[in-house]
């Protein structure tokens, strides 16, 4: 079905999903996902029909605002949906989470850019780039801003009609201040490059985008220094739900780890099922495999915990309570340690999968390749986050 001709329907027959049957869509888009793994390392993002199936499914429009034909549901069905989706495929789950995430942030920008986008198309798919631009040029004029510049890792670019850009701009009311400053584009004021070449996450298309002398609108700008570090947008007036309430600091990281955290239960999964493999060959002995044991013994009592780490998380976005300091540094904290806890048990099992594990045709390199690449996100950076959350406990003041 077309975008298009999909939104119109969703315009009178929209449904809202519970969390349990957002899960139980996820796992059956998984399986699909699936058997799509090696397509999209060739094609360098993510196959059309994976998108397709997210958007069809009803899914992008997960933490989407109901008075937007969305679904409105909390951050735990981001992150299970996104479990189960990078369990079974990586860069799925990694496109899937960013899909979804930007729904929700879209909530917190003004209501014309709201009304703009969702009632055009519910499901228009929106990509971002947080990363200062190359070459970049902000220029404050009447009613809004002129932009320009080069805006690298923007992950499932290719299957967006809108992207949201980060720089430097004049602040409106004193053009004098610079202040970190989003904006958001349509896909026909941006060019796409071809230049995400790299070692991991390949399928993810996180390619660059080129912006040309584009007018923004005030409308479709927002201050992220004043979202992250005061948890204030402008959506927040008009989407009073909790889960539109929340810094975008502390939001966001959640669907990064998330996708981690699901890749590395995959990547466990997968080595288990290996070494059941080689027993039953007989090319490994069950009665020499202590070693092997111990090892499976502490990942799985580690990925336990970093589940329970998630869950603790969570239940802080899920209270309704405006966070405090320490809450804030003590997410960053906890997202940052379940990406490198994740890290650490990828480059275990790959370091103990044998040397079949070398070649391009197996899944074990490819999950290693993957979650490494994931966990190496700059918001997932366990020095920064341990410092801020140090320093409070230590009431260090810089």
């Amino acid at each position: 079905m077309l975008f298009k001709e999909r939104a119109i329907k969703l315009l009178t027959t929209n449904q809202r999903l519970t969390h349990e049957e957002a899960v139980a869509l996820a796992k059956k888009l998984a399986e699909k996902a699936r058997g799509r793994i090696h397509e999209g390392e060739i094609l360098n993002r993510q196959p059309d029909e994976t998108i397709q199936e997210i958007v069809d499914s009803g899914l992008v429009r997960a933490l989407q605002p109901l008075r937007f034909h969305g679904h409105e549901l909390m951050f735990d069905t981001l992150v299970d949906t996104t479990i189960e989706m990078a369990k079974a495929n990586p860069a799925s789950g990694w496109c899937y989470t960013l899909l979804l995430v930007h729904q929700w942030m879209l909530a917190g920008w003004p209501e014309e850019a709201q009304r703009e986008i969702w009632s055009a198309n519910p499901d228009a798919n929106i990509a971002t780039a947080f990363a200062s631009p190359k070459d970049g040029k902000i220029e404050r004029v009447e009613g809004g801003y002129r932009i320009s510049g080069i805006w690298p890792y923007s992950s499932g670019v290719y299957h967006s009609e809108w992207v949201m850009v980060t720089a430097y701009a004049p602040a409106p009311d004193d053009e004098g201040r610079q202040v970190r400053t989003m904006f958001l584009v349509p896909r026909e004021e941006y060019e796409i490059l071809d230049d995400w070449k790299v070692t991991g996450l390949r399928a993810s298309g996180s390619n660059s985008l080129v912006v040309k002398d584009a007018f923004v609108p005030d409308y479709r700008t927002v201050n992220i220094e004043k979202w992250s570090e005061e948890g204030i947008s402008p959506g927040m007036a008009v989407n009073p739900g909790p889960q539109y309430q929340l810094p975008l600091s502390s939001a966001i990281p959640t669907c990064l780890v998330s996708a981690v955290f699901g890749a590395t239960i995959g990547a466990y999964e997968l080595y288990v099922e290996n070494v059941k493999s080689k027993m039953a060959s007989g090319l490994l002995d069950p009665s020499k495999t202590a070693h092997v044991q111990h090892r499976i013994s502490e990942m799985s009592a580690t990925l336990d915990a970093l589940d329970g780490l998630i869950r603790k998380s969570l239940a802080l976005l899920r209270s309704g309570s405006a966070l405090t300091k320490r809450d804030k540094v003590r997410l960053l904290r906890n997202y940052a340690y379940i990406a490198r806890s994740c890290s650490k048990i990828a480059d275990e099992i790959f370091q103990y999968s044998g040397s079949s594990a070398l070649y391009d045709s197996t899944l074990s390199q490819l999950y290693w390749r993957d979650i490494k690449t994931m966990s190496m996100h700059g918001q997932l950076n366990f020095d920064a986050a341990s410092l801020a959350y140090g320093s409070y406990e230590l009431g260090i003041t810089n």
